[in-house]
């Protein structure tokens, strides 16, 4: 059995006042305190670790999320549109060696990813085997886009296919990314959300995004998860932010997903 916590849309900013950075502290310490130990969930984050991708949020957002890896958490991260470029909206390649520099090398540990050329596309898709699951991360901010909309491209596209046939039939499948599936609006959308549902052909047990700070959930029997074939559907909202909708505000709010050994996944909000 493996077990997630799921996080999205942290936003650290430029400055260790930033609202965002002290959410993030008290959110990394609580987690630290209920479930650290031998069997730990993994974190999975799903993008916009930063607000605008440059080195020095990336640092403030590695030393946060580094207690995790202190304390022995095995740590999930892929890439959102934030973290490669200024709020958001425009690509820099700089900003995006920043992450395969300090998320990827540092905070993953790959020795590989702490070089100053760009080598992004070595690392995405991302196959790990976590308790008898495969983790499979996906990089949707890869290129410039229309603003702040993404798209997995043909060649992740091609390597995903091939990572698929390579997981045995009975090995549960958990997929992350950033770009939300099921966005329509030109500036925010996943531009290949249907060639992706295509090559994950009903593999996927459980599929996990955010982007559009929209917390939401469809479970087997509901619209989207019969157009995709994937068993649990899971966007997170930004955890950084107080839950406004809530009387009182409830903060720090978090999804904890369990996916089992049968490959059936399920999911539980816990307000920390």
């Amino acid at each position: 059995m493996l077990q997630l916590i799921h996080l999205s849309d942290l936003h650290v900013g430029p400055n260790k006042r930033n609202k965002n950075n002290l959410r993030l502290r008290m959110l990394v310490a609580r987690i630290c305190q209920q479930f650290a130990g031998p069997d730990a969930p993994a974190i999975l984050i799903s993008g916009d670790l930063t607000n605008n991708g440059t080195a020095a949020e990336l640092r403030q957002a590695v030393k946060i999320l580094g207690r995790f890896k202190e304390r022995g958490f095995r740590l999930l991260i892929c890439p959102g549109n934030h973290d490669v470029g200024p709020m958001g909206n425009t690509f820099h390649r700089s900003a995006q060696v920043n992450f395969q520099q300090l998320v990827v090398g540092e905070l993953l540990g790959e020795q590989r990813a702490r070089t100053a050329t760009n080598r992004m596309h070595e690392f995405y898709p991302r196959v790990e085997m976590v308790r008898g699951v495969a983790c499979i991360g996906l990089d949707t901010a890869n290129r410039e886009d229309h603003l702040a909309s993404g798209r997995v491209g043909e060649r992740q596209l091609a390597s995903l296919r091939t990572a698929l046939a390579g997981i045995a039939a009975d090995v549960p499948i958990v997929v992350y990314m950033h770009h939300h599936m099921f966005q329509w609006v030109h500036s925010m959308r996943l531009w290949d959300s249907e060639a992706l549902s295509a090559v994950l052909g009903g593999r996927a047990n459980l599929l996990c995004f955010g982007h559009k700070h929209q917390s939401r959930v469809w479970g087997p029997g509901s619209k989207r998860s019969r157009e995709t074939g994937i068993d649990l559907i899971v966007s997170s909202g930004q955890s950084t932010a107080p839950k406004r909708r809530s009387r009182p505000p409830k903060f720090p709010h978090v999804r904890l997903l369990t996916v089992q050994k049968s490959g059936v996944p399920s999911y539980k909000d816990l307000c920390l």
